[in-house]
């Protein structure tokens, strides 16, 4: 069975599941499509993000379908990022941590492809700020480091920054204060008593409505495998 066969059965499930959550999101070949906004799901496998790792399961009740295509978003972008080859076009690839030290460490200034690098990598932890705590442990690793390089620039040199490098804590600041204003811990546009109910499910029943969902995932699974061997004999 195919991840992306895989990834129509879990959006079915969640669909029943979470019907107010998932309006508005479609499937037709293999993109997922919200508006007018699509991306290509048949090599990431929306499973991985049911896992005890994530609160992704246990806040689905209260997303809204662009919060879940944003989700999955980031993490087809960075799979992308991680597998494409060399002679692609890397106008929207995500570079890694290690690159864009590189770039604002250096004393050049920007090329045109560098800014429009840059401006995309802030743009991703933008989002991956606002979504951290449903996004995979690999891709928080990201906002972590990013995180520990402008601390460093901060308080750990003693050199004076360059231009790029200041900008780069302004971009950051921003970032932490958007997640803080928008951000899935602080609830976004929710009040108070939503924003404690969403803690209080993640904290207490988080793991059991993940295995709620994985479980029906992996029933219907074997039923639909079931019937198709049957079918084929």
């Amino acid at each position: 069975m195919s991840t992306l066969e895989i990834n129509r059965m879990l959006l079915a499930n969640l669909y029943e599941q979470f019907p107010e959550s998932l309006k508005g999101l479609a499937l037709k070949d293999n993109y997922l499509i919200y508006g007018l906004k699509k991306i290509d799901i048949s090599n990431f496998n929306i499973y991985d993000l049911l896992s005890e790792e994530t609160v992704f399961a246990s806040t689905l009740n209260y997303f809204k379908a662009e919060d879940i295509f944003n989700i999955i978003s980031l993490h087809v972008q960075a799979l992308n990022s991680d597998n494409k080859k060399e002679d692609e076009d890397d106008s929207l690839k995500i570079i890694s941590l290690d690159e864009y030290k590189e770039i604002i460490n250096s004393p050049q200034s920007l090329t045109e492809n560098e800014r429009k690098k840059i401006d995309i990598f802030y743009n991703y932890l933008g989002l991956l700020a606002k979504y951290e705590e449903c996004s995979h442990p690999k891709l928080r690793n990201v906002l972590k480091g990013f995180r520990s390089l402008i601390y460093e620039l901060e308080y750990g040199n003693n050199q004076r920054l360059n231009d790029k490098q200041k900008d780069a804590i302004s971009k950051a600041q921003m970032i932490e204060i958007k997640r803080n204003e928008t951000g899935i811990a602080s609830g976004g546009d929710k009040d108070k008593e939503d924003v404690q109910k969403l803690e209080l499910k993640a904290s207490s029943s988080g793991s059991i409505s993940a295995l709620q969902v994985i479980i029906a995932v992996i029933i219907v699974t074997i039923l639909l495998t079931l019937i198709t061997f049957y079918i084929v004999q």
